[in-house]
């Protein structure tokens, strides 16, 4: 009776429609009785509409017009015949099922081949950022967790006797409760209004008018840099939800996928061939399916339709406009729906950091999980152009920002959001805001939020001050234990002003050390601090620091614990940060500091003998990161999305004389970072390093090459802690040099699904060092060797065997092979931490 009611209102509300020719309809898969979003409705063999996510469209007719096509891909195109009587359609497809002489069309499709090759080759012609010397346009994202209101009447109608009867279980009271939360607002909103600036010379920037996530008073900046989807089709890879896919409209994809004209259509008024495309092979990574909308005339594309399924499914659409003036086919708009899917597979989101795969139903037994409301709930985003400006004399400054949040962006009012958007907002809208403003409030998620965000950085927040969890507990062979407190100031204390330091004691040596420092920030927009600094600490002999390396927290720092030689240093720095860019930033210090060395040396240069010195040195350090994307936040620069390569560089120069310094000497270091992603979600990764110094140079100041292999004949009282980029064989101490150059080659393979919770992943590395060291006899009291001819080793790790732990196997080999086999050999643990994932 509800169901018959509620039609009949619907009935009532269109009926005075009809006269206008509009009708109104659903388009859904007649297997599963799911919406199908993105289906196309044809009038005349033209686009009339696309289906919206819950497969949802509306149309205003001519009287002359007496059928529409409807079509999907991966099924039964269907016509429909429209009579005056009727203004709802519900159409449901039957899947399409290929037999094995259409999937042979499918590869011999020779056509379809010669026209994509023709299509690719014009790339550039139709490729806007290519085309085009500048333009802009304002955006309007919009993204929901719902489920359509029909479909919840229905679940409503389906299920209610058993809330009568009450009959339920635990469970199946929480679905009620589901549904009903349904009825009034959608799960999760969030919107934004930007406008997108592009030039031939400055790219892509992107200024953000207003954002809003539903429950959260300040945005979390990071989800700004997440793909969902890419905007342009004329890269090599295409990215969906974070992850990056084969692109079937460019030179490699034409190798991979499967092409085959199955129609003409007409797009704005323009004629288009019609083109279906799946992978070749089933299990080829990185691989989708989908259809080419390609205009017959210009061979641009006009209409991109692409689908993944597995553990959940996913369809994603792209609409392009033509401007007749520039010839042009833009991009007008792009959505996205993400369902439960029904195939057992695993799909990879986020660039593989996350996946996913159905498990088994575990529902109560009334109601079961294909009756869940779960599966009515689906995830959507949706993007529309406006206001496009192409080749205009557009004045604007583009940002050297990708993101820039305008000031109050995040605290805009309802009737400033109103103003703004290009369509209005609905109740249901409004009453989701309010539902997750107080959902958030009182399980106080930005603050969880806030504490996840410090604590993965290495600080405990509190109300002025964040706590150093690095320096709570750490060790080595010669401190022991080494524990203390470090602290710096937050944003609530001051935004202009910052005070840091910390306080250790080592229980082996029984030594306190302690820092202290404080900086002023001068130039907000160029990030700029100066700022003066104390340390009196211990250092490792050898070891290079970039003053413009960021932080890095991890539970253990595996070189660490078999360090054994450190000198005492206790220096006075006065420095200045410089933002260049937001890719490109600096450090420029001047400092001056005594230092002594923990264990038996002496350094002798000009005649003299020095077992405690003085230097006066001048570093200025560069870290660019040119790939990487950066957002400008009220709280200044984030980077919110890391790019490959990395470039640092930081050059040294100690002066005779120059604050008290007693010698001479100028180093240079460089470092050259690099990771490639591959579609099949393997990581191979490349770390270059080089140093270079001349001059009088002690020990202390040398290059070690980042040895990590403990100073012992038995390879299982050698057993300890793999580190990160450091030569598991090559012995501490073992080697010194004023040159050398360092190569790092790791390639991490996918995981091994042995089971369900035990799943290892293996890493292969290769590493090589080379270098010469200068004056050995200027170094007493330690013997070393030089690497003028080379350090060679190759091994493996096999990570997260349980609970983030692994092993580790290495073998030396070339030049600097030691006689004793087993002096070449290497077997340690390792420790990734991880979530779970």
């Amino acid at each position: 009776m509800r169901k018959f009611i509620f039609t009949l209102l619907g009935c009532l509300c269109i009926s005075p429609l009809f006269s206008q020719n509009k009708i109104i309809g659903f388009v859904k898969d007649m297997a599963s009785n799911k919406p199908l979003p993105f289906a196309t409705i044809l009038i005349n063999n033209s686009i009339s509409v696309i289906t919206d996510a819950e497969g949802k469209f509306e149309i205003t007719l001519t009287n002359e017009t007496k059928e529409v096509k409807v079509s999907y891909l991966g099924f039964e195109t269907q016509k429909i015949s429209l009579t005056p009587q009727t203004n709802f359609y519900q159409v449901n497809l039957n899947p399409k099922i290929e037999n094995l002489a259409e999937v042979t069309v499918y590869a011999r499709d020779n056509a379809a081949l010669r026209l994509l090759k023709k299509a690719v080759a014009k790339q550039d012609e139709n490729n806007p950022d290519k085309k085009a010397n500048n333009y802009r346009y304002d955006a309007y994202e919009k993204i929901l967790v719902t489920a359509n209101l029909d479909s919840v009447a229905r679940w409503i109608d389906q299920y209610a006797p058993l809330s009568e009867e009450g009959i339920f279980s635990k469970a199946d009271s929480v679905d009620f409760q589901l549904i009903n939360s349904l009825k009034k607002n959608h799960l999760y909103i969030s919107e934004k209004i930007s406008t997108v600036n592009f030039t031939k010379k400055a790219g892509r920037s992107e200024e953000i008018k207003a954002y809003r996530m539903g429950g959260f008073k300040e945005p979390v900046y990071e989800v700004l840099a997440v793909d969902l989807l890419s905007l342009s089709w004329y890269k090599p890879r295409y990215t969906l939800l974070g992850t990056e896919y084969r692109n079937p409209f460019s030179p490699q994809g034409l190798k991979d996928y499967y092409f085959q004209i199955t129609d003409t259509i007409l797009v704005e008024n323009r004629p288009g061939y019609v083109i279906n495309f799946r992978p070749q092979n089933a299990d080829l990574p990185g691989g989708m399916q989908g259809t080419l909308f390609i205009d017959t005339q210009s061979l641009a594309l006009q209409r991109v339709i692409i689908q993944v399924d597995g553990g959940i499914s996913i369809k994603a659409t792209q609409d392009f406009t033509y401007l007749k003036v520039e010839n042009l086919w833009f991009p007008a708009s792009k959505g996205l729906v993400i369902r439960q899917g029904d195939a057992n597979q695993r799909i990879e989101l986020l660039g593989g950091g996350v996946s996913y795969k159905p498990e088994n139903a575990t529902d109560s037994l009334h109601l079961d999980a294909v009756k869940s409301p779960t599966k009515l709930v689906y995830f959507t985003a949706k993007t529309t152009v406006n206001n496009l400006e192409v080749n205009q004399s557009i004045g604007f400054k583009p940002s050297s920002y990708d993101i820039v949040l305008e000031k109050n962006a995040d605290k805009l009012s309802d009737s400033e959001w109103q103003r703004l958007r290009p369509e209005p907002g609905t109740a249901r809208d409004t009453e989701t805001y309010r539902v997750l403003d107080s959902l958030v409030k009182a399980e106080k998620v930005e603050k969880k939020i806030n504490l996840a965000r410090k604590v993965l950085a290495g600080w405990y927040p509190t109300k002025y001050i964040d706590w150093d969890l690095r320096t709570l507990v750490k060790y080595n062979n010669f401190e022991g234990f080494r524990t203390g407190l470090g602290f710096l100031t937050n944003e609530i204390f001051s935004k202009r002003f910052r005070l840091e330091g910390y306080g250790v004691y080592g229980f082996k040596d029984t030594s306190l050390k302690y820092s202290f420092g404080g900086a002023v920030k001068v130039f907000p927009e160029t990030n700029t601090w100066a700022g003066i600094n104390w340390v009196d600490d211990l250092q490792e002999v050898g070891n290079t620091v970039y003053l413009t390396d960021q932080r890095i927290f991890s539970l253990f720092e595996p070189r660490l614990f078999n360090i054994e030689l450190f000198y005492d240093t206790q220096i006075l720095s006065a420095f200045v940060e410089y933002d260049f860019s937001p890719q490109l930033f600096s450090k420029f210090q001047i400092s001056t500091g005594d230092f002594f060395t923990k264990f038996d040396y002496t350094y002798r240069n000009d005649g003299k003998s020095f077992n405690f010195y003085q230097l006066g040195t001048i570093t200025w350090s560069f870290q660019y990161n040119p790939f990487s994307r950066f957002v400008k936040t009220n709280r200044g620069k984030l980077e919110v999305k890391q790019g490959f390569p990395k470039f640092s560089l930081q050059l040294t120069k100690s002066i005779d004389g120059f604050l008290s310094g007693d010698f001479n000497f100028f180093k240079a270091e460089g470092r050259v970072l690099h990771e490639i992603k591959h579609l099949d979600h393997t990581t191979t990764t490349f770390l270059f390093e080089a140093g270079w110094g001349t001059g009088d140079i002690p020990l202390t100041h040398l290059y070690h090459a980042s040895p990590n292999n403990p100073t012992d004949s038995r390879i299982l009282k050698r057993f300890s802690v793999t580190g990160r980029n450091s030569f598991e064989t090559m012995f501490f101490n073992e080697f010194f040099s004023d040159k050398y150059a360092a190569f790092h080659l790791k390639h991490k393979l996918n995981r091994f699904n042995i089971t369900k919770k035990f799943r290892p992943e293996l890493t292969l590395i290769s590493r090589a060092a080379i270098g010469d060291v200068s004056n050995t006899q200027k170094h007493i009291g330690i013997d070393f060797k030089s690497l003028q001819d080379g350090f060679l080793e190759s091994g493996f790790e096999l990570n997260k065997l349980y609970k983030g732990f692994g092993l580790s196997f290495f073998y030396r080999y070339g030049p600097n092979k030691l006689p004793n086999f087993d002096d070449n050999l290497s077997f340690k643990f390792t420790y990734y931490f991880s979530f779970g994932l």
